[in-house]
Parts: structure tokens; C-alpha cells; sequence
């Protein structure tokens, strides 16, 4: 892939029980949480990355992927569009989804529906 994303900013791993991973990695690990919606998301400092724990419940995957596990690597990119035609020519079918939380995003699926997430504001 050319050079129209930055590195992986965030991992995405869906949790059974928000609430007893949220104790984990912020009371016991000591990481701090910098963005949280009670029983849909806890978006953690790691330092260089953001660790997102999200409910089971709350996970979107594409369509087509399979069920998966929730798990997502969401990357920084410059330019969505220009994102989206290098996906087009490179055959890899994604969805545009705009949602209020975390705004404009490409998604697409590995073949075990693993999430991989393309967006302009992280």
C-alpha cells in the first residue's frame, strides 16, 4: 500500500464484560482512560497507540467478513479518499461509514473478519 496512511493508532478488542476489562487494564494495569460511553466503549492511553476495549454487543463488522472477533487495527490515514480509490485498485471491497463517535471510516475485513479501519480522525 502506498504511503497514504500512517502507522496503526489504535487496536480494537471486543470484551464480554465491558465493565470487568475497563477494572483491568485502567484500576489494576494503571492505564488511563481518555474516552468512555458506559457499556459501548473505553478508549485507553497506551502511550504510542490507543487500546479501545468495545461491548461485544456494540462491535460492527463489514458485511461479508464472517463473524470474527471484534478485533480491529484502525489506521490513521491523510486522506480518505485517496485511501478509497488505492483500495478500489487494489480490488478490496470496504463499506463508508460515518458514524457520530468516531467519524468518517473505511472498513473492510480480513478473511477471518478481523477488522482493518481506515479514518482521518482517530
Amino acid at each position: 500500500m502506498k504511503e497514504v496512511f500512517g502507522g496503526a493508532r489504535t487496536i480494537v478488542l471486543s470484551v464480554r464484560n465491558l465493565a470487568k476489562s475497563r477494572a483491568f487494564w485502567v484500576d489494576r494495569l494503571g492505564f488511563r482512560a481518555m474516552k468512555e460511553e458506559p457499556d459501548r466503549f473505553v478508549q485507553l492511553n497506551l502511550g504510542n497507540f490507543r487500546l479501545r476495549l468495545e461491548s461485544a454487543d456494540d462491535v460492527r463488522r463489514p458485511r461479508g467478513t464472517g463473524t470474527g472477533t471484534g478485533t480491529a487495527i484502525v489506521f490513521q490515514v491523510r486522506s480518505l479518499p485517496k485511501t478509497a480509490k488505492e483500495l478500489e485498485d487494489r480490488g478490496v471491497a470496504f463499506e463508508e461509514l460515518d458514524l457520530p463517535r468516531d467519524g468518517a471510516s473505511l472498513v473492510t475485513g480480513d478473511p477471518d473478519g478481523h477488522r482493518v479501519i481506515f479514518r482521518e480522525r482517530v
